[in-house]
């Protein structure tokens, strides 16, 4: 008899994953209309480079 491979794949490993581009690390989702999304982004990805 084969043995089963269920419950053998997924599951939660550490350090798996996509790693976070953000500089200041901790995120939340929000909800924006998007019309302004994209110029949200820009100003977040400005403020979290220290460019602003």
């Amino acid at each position: 008899m084969k043995s089963s491979k269920i419950g053998r794949r997924g599951g939660k490993r550490e350090n798996a994953g996509r790693k976070a581009t953000w500089n200041n690390k901790d995120t939340i989702t929000i909800r924006v209309p998007k019309i302004i999304a994209a110029t949200v982004m820009e100003l977040a990805r400005k403020l979290d480079s220290g460019e602003i």
